[in-house]
């Protein structure tokens, strides 16, 4: 199996726009980018404004924040975040939230000291001057159909909110790296990242804490404990919803059977496998798989 970190994530941008406008929509194609939402981490400044429902939760280095209408969360650069999506408490083709992601070499460029700063992650503090700020960006962001409406020179408009935002971040939301990640804990998260991806890579394979602590240089205990700070979950639990993604990709693109599926990615027999797969998305993988296929072939007709 070839090695790649499936965590970081990755953006593209243009000289004109060093950032991204991400709006959240209701739709069908949520469920579909669901695994999108797992811990993955990236070097942007990431902020996400929410607009609408309070049920969903984010986790940013561990700390569980709960969405609030109006409430902005900002996940730093190279912070292993993730999102615990609720979203049925909206109506369909609502946009739930907006999101902003701005370019470190961008950031970098503009404040010189970015490398040694650290966005408080959820706070009051400037709470409503923020939120005004990302509310007026929304409207750059993309339709329902994930189509880009901002126009050929709308960059230079957003562009200054971008920089009265960063104004904001900085009056109301700044720390510093040094006092909120002393070297130790900084290391430790680094180590945690190097975890989860050879997680990622090797699902497929037999996994034990045990191992994969020593292989990380850490004892089994403090990993355990290091482990659940970062990620808000265990070791076990984390290795059986890698392993339980994969096999929703298998069940809608394959007709492999349970058993089969099981096997390849890493559950020992079917019934591990089963349990695994309800506690995650609330049927079992036969009752997944023929839900798939019914909706794709209404989606032929």
């Amino acid at each position: 199996m070839s090695e790649k970190n499936v965590s970081y994530e990755q953006f593209e941008y243009t000289a004109e726009a060093p950032f991204q406008i991400l709006n959240v929509y209701y739709n069908n194609n949520m469920s579909e980018g669901a695994e999108k939402l797992e811990h993955h981490w990236h070097s942007e400044l990431e902020l996400t404004h929410i607009l609408k429902g309070d049920k969903t939760v984010h986790v940013v280095d561990g700390q569980k924040i709960n969405d609030t209408c109006g409430k902005t969360i900002i996940v730093n650069s190279d912070s292993i975040h993730n999102i615990i999506a609720d979203y049925s408490d909206i109506e369909f083709g609502d946009v739930a939230a907006m999101v902003l992601i701005i370019s470190r070499t961008f950031l970098k460029e503009t404040l010189p000291r970015y490398e040694e700063m650290y966005f408080i992650p959820d706070s009051k503090n400037g709470s409503e001057e923020i939120g005004s700020i990302m509310k007026r960006l929304t409207k750059y962001g993309n339709d329902i159909d994930g189509n880009p409406r901002m126009e050929e020179y709308d960059y230079l408009y957003v562009k200054g909110i971008v920089y009265e935002l960063l104004y904001c971040l900085m009056k109301y939301r700044l720390a510093w790296r040094r006092d909120e990640f002393p070297i130790n804990k900084a290391k430790n998260f680094e180590r945690i990242k190097g975890a989860i991806s050879y997680i990622e890579n090797h699902y497929d394979e037999p996994l034990s804490q045990e191992e994969i602590a020593k292989k990380f240089y850490f004892s089994s205990g403090y990993f355990s404990r290091c482990f659940h700070n970062a990620m808000n979950m265990t070791f076990v639990e984390y290795v059986s919803k890698c392993r339980v993604h994969q096999a929703r990709f298998m069940l809608i693109s394959t007709d492999k059977s349970i058993l089969d599926i099981a096997l390849e990615c890493g559950f020992s027999d079917s019934r591990r496998f089963i349990l695994s797969f309800k506690k995650e998305y609330g049927i079992t993988p036969l009752q997944y798989r023929k839900t798939e296929q019914s909706h794709s072939n209404v989606k032929k007709r």
